[in-house]
C-alpha cells in the first residue's frame, strides 16, 4: 500500500486529446511495477483513419473492456455532445467502480459533463471518492468542470494538474515519485 495520506484525489485536466487518459493509463502501469493495487476505469478512445469514432471502458483490475461510446449519427435520450451511449456498458462501468475499492491507486477517466450535468456515466463516482477507500485517486475533469466537481465532492482541497504536450510523458512518473516521497 502507499503510505501517504489516504484518500488524496488528484484532477486530471487538460485540453481534449492532450493525453490525460494516457497520462492515466502510464501511471496504472508504472503503479502495477511497483506492486501497488490500481482500479478503476480507463476510457480510451477508439479511431477510424484517424478519427476518433467511439470510447471504449476498460476495467483497471481485470483489463476488461466495453463499447461504451460511438459518435452519435442523431440525438435522442441517450445522446450527448454528439456522443451515443450504451446504458448496458454504463451500468457495468459503474459497477467496475462499485468494487474498486479498496485499492493503492484508483483511476476514474471521467467525472464529466455525463456525471455532473446529466446524471448518468459514473454516477457512483462522487460517492466512491468520498469514501475515501484509497490512497491516492486520479480523476480526468474537464477544465470547465472542475468547480462543479469540487462543489459536488464538497472539498476545496483538491489538488489539480493541467496535462500538456509538454508534460504528458514525464507526468506518470512524477506523480508516483510524490507518492513515493511521502513513504
Amino acid at each position: 500500500m502507499l503510505a501517504m495520506r489516504r484518500g488524496k484525489i488528484l484532477m486530471l485536466g487538460g485540453a481534449s486529446g492532450v493525453g490525460k487518459t494516457t497520462v492515466c493509463h502510464r501511471a496504472a502501469m508504472l503503479a502495477r511495477e511497483r506492486g501497488r493495487h490500481v482500479a478503476g476505469l480507463l476510457m480510451p478512445a477508439r479511431t477510424r483513419n484517424g478519427v476518433r469514432c467511439g470510447q471504449d471502458v476498460e476495467d483497471l483490475s481485470t483489463g476488461e473492456r466495453r463499447h461504451v461510446a460511438e459518435k452519435a449519427t442523431a440525438t435522442g435520450p441517450a445522446c450527448l455532445d454528439r456522443w451515443h451511449f450504451d446504458e448496458v456498458a454504463l451500468a457495468w462501468g459503474r459497477d467496475v467502480l462499485r468494487r474498486a475499492t479498496p485499492c493503492d491507486l484508483l483511476i476514474i477517466d471521467e467525472v464529466g459533463p455525463l456525471e455532473l450535468q446529466a446524471g448518468r456515466g459514473w454516477t457512483n463516482a462522487v460517492e466512491i471518492l468520498r469514501a475515501a477507500r484509497f490512497d491516492r485517486a486520479l480523476v480526468v475533469v474537464r477544465d470547465s468542470l472542475a468547480s462543479a466537481f469540487r462543489e459536488r465532492m464538497g472539498r476545496d482541497d483538491l489538488s489539480s494538474i493541467t496535462v500538456t504536450p509538454a508534460n504528458r510523458d514525464s507526468l506518470p512518473a512524477l506523480l508516483l515519485a510524490a507518492s513515493d516521497d511521502l513513504r
